[in-house]
């Protein structure tokens, strides 16, 4: 895997991020003409929540353990990447549930600013 420079997609957590001399890379690889992104650390997960299309190659994959995110891996979905890192970050990712449920996007959900926030790298 590779680390790359912040997307033009993800908006503004990476310009918040930036600001404050904090880059955060997401990595990535390329395989058949796609891009995998990942945030998080999972060697021991009990679930995978997917939301989106396997076979369509745009999806998000949410690795869980008990009600606990703790990595997240997309296919053509980038920012949700970005955000999940970002909520991450700040203790803010909601649970496996709320997630399962289908009735919470990340990309809606507002985190504290950046420079109001003590980084946690």
């Amino acid at each position: 895997m590779s680390s790359i420079e912040p997307s033009p997609f993800s908006g503004n957590i990476y310009e918040k991020l930036l600001k404050n001399n904090q880059k955060k890379k997401i990595p990535r690889t390329n395989q058949l003409g796609k891009a995998l992104r990942y945030c998080g650390h999972a060697t021991d997960y009990d679930d995978v929540i997917i939301q989106g299309d396997l076979k369509g190659m745009k999806f998000v994959a949410y690795y869980v353990k008990g009600e606990r995110v703790l990595a997240v891996a997309s296919v053509a979905s980038d920012p949700v990447v970005s955000k999940a890192s970002e909520l991450m970050r700040v203790d803010a990712m909601p649970s496996a549930s709320q997630l399962r449920s289908g009735n919470i996007s990340l990309l809606d959900i507002t985190t504290p600013a950046a420079d109001a926030v003590s980084p946690s790298l």
